[in-house]
């Protein structure tokens, strides 16, 4: 076995455990306007640090941190008149909570918040002071990448190895309005990309499988080496 090794891990936006977020549901008649979306953003943003996650036992200690820019603004038409924005919150550069908050803006209006753990312990998030989500298992399981080269030494070789790595996959899901399978498409470029030497990650790379551009399923490729530090 290499001393590097390039890991990935499929996650099915399906399997997001959801932090209930009280929200009045209303009867809407007309479609989003531009300052409609505007504002969503911005509550996006703001419910988005009112959130305070931490790993473990950790929950005396230091939170994870929000990547406060949105790593990817979506919309589903086909679905309905819905916008959202994805979040990271990360420890010592390695994402390890994705975040989809959405609002519905027809035929009800809406706020929704999503999460998925990719840390290896569990986790416990508090929405304005209030428990509201905690993990009892791994959220992530890494695999190795079959048949993959050993990643390079360089950094923009390594990131041009996992955008590579990422056209291998592919990803389908299926819908109650239309009963065969829907191929979902994978944006070319990853939403996210970090290195994180503390935890020997030399190159990581988020990548989406979206529908419209709604992510549905996330692929994360890493390539890691005990000498991430030193690369």
């Amino acid at each position: 076995m290499s001393r590097h090794r390039l890991l990935f891990v499929l996650l099915p936006i399906g399997m997001l455990a959801s932090a209930a977020v009280g929200r009045t549901q209303k009867p809407v008649d007309s479609p989003a306007t531009r300052e409609d979306i505007e504002a969503a953003s911005k509550l996006m943003l703001a419910s988005a640090a009112e959130y305070e996650i931490h790993v473990g036992q950790e929950e005396n200690g230091r939170p994870l941190e929000l990547l406060r820019e949105p790593k990817l603004k979506w919309s589903n038409p086909a679905a309905s008149d819905i916008q959202g924005s994805i979040f990271l919150w990360v420890r010592d550069g390695r994402p390890l909570v994705i975040g989809s908050l959405y609002k519905w803006f027809t035929p009800t209006s809406r706020m929704e918040h999503e999460f998925h753990s990719l840390a290896d312990e569990p986790l416990a998030a508090k929405f304005h002071g209030k428990p509201v989500w905690k993990t009892g298992e791994v959220g992530a399981k890494f695999a190795d990448v079959p048949n993959a080269p050993a990643p390079t030494s360089a950094e923009a070789q390594r990131q041009l190895q996992i955008k590579q790595l990422a056209k291998e996959f592919s990803a389908s899901g299926k819908y109650r309005k239309d009963p065969n399978d829907t191929e979902l498409r994978l944006l070319p470029r990853p939403v996210h990309s970090y290195t994180s030497p503390k935890q020997n990650i030399l190159s990581g790379g988020l990548f989406a499988f979206v529908r419209g551009t709604d992510p549905e399923v996330f692929l994360l490729i890493e390539a890691r080496g005990k000498d991430a530090d030193n690369a």
